[in-house]
């Protein structure tokens, strides 16, 4: 039967719990049993040691009567005399007290009473009988006297010989429970070692090992590596194994899909930007030649006209370019010829190429003086993406604005700064203009390209294992900047 992970959850706990439970039940029937030989054990000793003083008091006692009737007149033995008796009053009654709860005991107690009250009484006899100097019948209890003490005497030796005899009994079964109690904890820790480990061994053999496929095949779906065969059974783990295969299908299938739809669209991009490169190049020429006359004279309506379409001639082949150019850049197939070069060879081409679109809107375009640092980089790629940002810069610059670019040297890079003078940039559109077909600007500004730019100029930038950012404020213009490796120094 498969169980449920709550299910082992509960075997996990409970098992140990019941067996900690009857552990400790046992062991607490050992430690009363062993308590209470342990309590038998101290009231025999306790009685033996009242019966030890009483025996000691009743001899000095029997001695103390001889010695009572040949100094009768002297206070000090009288005194002393009288002593011993209390003594042994206390000690009857101490003993007559801790055996109330014990039958034998008790009943031997009461024998012991009925002796001593004999031995009182026949005491009692002698002393008036010796007062009256009737010395035979004093005799007589004396003799008496001594019988009754002579019993107790061996009452209490029997007595005393008794509870020795019940505290080594006592001592051996303490000793036996003691030794019962070591063997249940060893027993006991022992056990709770072989149920740890086999019940570690039960949950990591049914649980353990099987999160670890999953973690597993966590790390082979990121890697693009094979899954493990499904796992059995239909507890928790199962069905989320069961579910992550699913998911690792229908991601696959959506990956081949994805993989298909995008050379699909790159196919449909270069047959697009081939079948439309023709036609455009064909429309620029025809524009060429009509403006030199070659068809005729235009007038100024004609000439109006005539800049529009090339305008829009340009722009479309401009986006034929650049759809070009992103499809290499996603497909990996540009590759870069990286030497040392100074910056200047980038700059100063790039300045030259925006030249003409700088003049038609009266933007003036500078280059900052600097060192000429040298940086290892491919000069072509790397002019594209200046133009990319002096254009873009243009663009969105006032009339009679200004352009600046910025050389700084880093410790291990070199930044090229463009700034203009433009309307600026929101922060929420700051982390997205460098995504394809997304603008910033005015929809005036927008409809002059397609978003494709800032895209081709990132790609450019990190296939130089660089970075490509920018800072801005609205209202007060926007600065470019891309960072490329300084050129070691030889």
């Amino acid at each position: 039967m498969k169980l449920t992970l709550p299910q082992k959850a509960m075997i996990l706990v409970a098992v140990p719990l019941v067996f900690e439970l009857a552990f400790l039940v046992g062991l607490g029937v050992l430690l009363d049993q062993a308590e209470r030989e342990r309590a038998q054990e101290a009231h025999a000793r306790e009685v033996s040691a009242h019966l030890s003083a009483l025996m000691r008091l009743m001899l000095e006692r029997e001695t103390g009567i001889v010695v009572r009737h040949l100094s009768q007149n002297n206070p000090n033995i009288k005194s002393s005399f009288d002593e011993l008796t209390r003594g042994m009053v206390h000690q009857y009654e101490v003993l007559e007290n801790i055996c109330k709860d014990n039958e034998h005991e008790r009943l031997q107690m009461q024998d012991l009473t009925k002796l001593r009250a004999k031995v009182e009484d026949h005491f009692l006899r002698a002393k008036i009988l010796m007062e009256r100097d009737q010395q035979v019948q004093a005799l007589r209890e004396w003799m008496q006297l001594q019988k009754y003490i002579g019993e107790i005497h061996k009452a209490l030796v029997k007595l005393v010989d008794e509870q020795e005899v019940i505290q080594e009994e006592r001592r051996a079964v303490l000793s036996q429970y003691r030794a019962q109690i070591n063997a249940t904890l060893a027993v006991g820790f022992l056990i709770n070692i072989i149920l740890a480990v086999g019940l570690a061994s039960y949950f990591n053999r049914g649980t353990t090992k099987r999160l670890n496929v999953l973690m597993d095949n966590t790390y082979r779906l990121a890697s693009g590596m094979p899954l493990h065969e499904p796992l059995s059974g239909a507890d928790e783990i199962g069905r989320i194994d069961s579910t992550f295969h699913q998911m690792a299908d229908a991601l696959n299938q959506a990956e081949q899909q994805r993989a298909q739809i995008e050379q699909l669209k790159q196919e449909f991009v270069q047959m697009v930007s081939h079948d439309l490169r023709a036609p455009v190049t064909s429309l620029q020429m025809f524009h060429s030649l009509l403006a030199k006359g070659d068809f005729g004279k235009l007038d100024e309506d004609g000439k109006k006209h005539l800049a529009a379409a090339e305008e829009n001639t340009e722009r479309m082949f401009t986006l034929v370019s650049d759809l070009l150019e992103m499809e290499k850049l996603e497909s990996g197939t540009i590759t870069l010829d990286r030497r040392a070069i100074e910056v200047d060879s980038v700059l100063e081409p790039a300045v030259i190429a925006v030249q003409g679109v700088a003049k038609k809107r009266g933007v003036e375009v500078d280059i900052m003086g600097h060192d000429n640092p040298k940086i290892t980089a491919d000069r072509e790629r790397l002019i594209q993406v200046a133009v990319n940002l002096i254009t873009n810069a243009i663009k969105f610059s006032p009339e009679n604005g200004s352009v600046l670019i910025a050389v700084k040297e880093l410790p291990a890079q070199v930044e090229i700064r463009i700034s203009d003078q433009g309307s600026g940039i929101a922060p929420e559109l700051q982390a997205e203009i460098f995504e394809r077909f997304k603008q910033s600007g005015s929809k005036e500004q927008q409809s002059k390209g397609a978003g494709l730019g800032l895209a081709i100029a990132r790609s450019l930038v990190e296939l130089h294992d660089g970075r490509i950012g920018v800072e801005s404020k609205v209202g007060e213009g926007s600065t470019f900047w891309f960072r490329v490796p300084r050129a070691p120094v030889v």
